[in-house]
């Protein structure tokens, strides 16, 4: 069956046809309103993470012109907590070789993130950090009674660079110039 002209993404359009064929389904009307399904699934707008932040966001506009909206952090912490396997899923994530930040372990142990004076507040993200730590260090004495080494979690991992860009850049600028840093 030849897809219609109206059709703008093809691989979406193809993806509609394998879900009908293999639910089987057949037909244009059925491939259209599969597509459709998937296209409207797919401008949803994405929840993401923010590392510098320690908080959820979600874009109200385009990427072009994006508005950030921060207010969906409560329930997306109560949705994403982990809730199985706990010890054995946070090991898992931190020696995974992905996880080099105070950030990242945050990012899969939100259940670990504390709201002081709102979201994204320089006192929420010291008061996270420290609980990180503090969770951290919980994490080693529990891998230690279980019989374990100590892996000193909450030494090797670093906190996330909250500098700005313009900062880079000029010190990038201010090195190629000859000056040496401390």
């Amino acid at each position: 069956m030849k897809k219609p002209s109206h059709i703008e993404h093809e691989k979406l359009w193809n993806n509609a046809v394998e879900n009908c064929k293999s639910k089987g389904k057949k037909g244009k009307k059925a491939y259209e309103a599969e597509y459709n399904k998937l296209m409207e699934i797919r401008e949803k707008p994405r929840k993401v993470f923010d590392k510098k932040l320690l908080c959820f966001k979600i874009n109200r506009r385009t990427k072009q012109d994006p508005e950030w909206d921060y207010s969906i952090n409560e329930t997306e912490i109560k949705d994403r907590t982990p809730t199985r396997d706990l010890v054995f899923r946070t090991v898992k994530h931190i020696t995974s070789g992905k996880c080099d930040t105070f950030a990242d372990v945050l990012k899969f142990r939100v259940d670990w993130i504390r709201f002081i004076d709102g979201f994204g507040t320089e006192d929420s993200i010291r008061a996270s950090i420290n609980v990180c730590k503090l969770q951290l260090n919980e994490l080693d004495d529990e891998l230690e009674k279980l019989g374990f080494e100590r892996m000193n979690f909450a030494e090797s991992l670093k906190e996330e660079n909250r500098g700005d860009k313009d900062n880079k850049v000029l010190s990038e600028k201010l090195e190629g110039l000859g000056l040496k840093r401390k």
